[in-house]
């Protein structure tokens, strides 16, 4: 799915649909329209959607905070990992291994994670990418 995936904890979710709203950014996430308590009404069917558009999108952008327990994003980082997508990381250092992987790229701020995720996207439209 072209596009940039956004994963962070689910308390996000009006933060990413603000983004997504009032910017060009194509961000493909549609659990962030369902992330306030009790919005999902078939949880098999929200986490087979966000697997599939992690593992299918152009980038994925894993926002963390200090004091953040990460658990779903995690899965969906890994989606894409193990699909070859790009994982652009933003949160604090030293938190996660996976930092590692030759797929992931550390920035220093959200707007710097969105501006590349975006410049991948953007390149993937003109060569051609569905």
């Amino acid at each position: 799915m072209p596009g940039i995936y956004v994963a962070s904890k689910a308390h996000r979710g009006a933060m990413w649909r603000k983004l997504r709203n009032q910017s060009r950014l194509p961000i493909v996430s549609t659990w962030i329209d369902e992330s306030e308590a009790g919005a999902t009404i078939d949880w098999a069917d929200l986490w087979r959607r966000c697997v599939h558009e992690a593992a299918t999108c152009t980038a994925l952008v894993l926002y963390v905070e200090e004091g953040d327990a990460l658990k779903g994003a995690l899965v969906e980082a890994g989606a894409a990992l193990g699909n070859g997508r790009p994982v652009f990381y933003v949160g604090p250092p030293g938190r996660f291994s996976c930092v590692y992987h030759p797929l992931v790229v550390t920035c220093d701020s959200l707007e710097d994670a969105l501006t590349r995720a975006f410049r991948l996207v953007l390149a993937a439209e003109r060569a051609g990418a569905p």
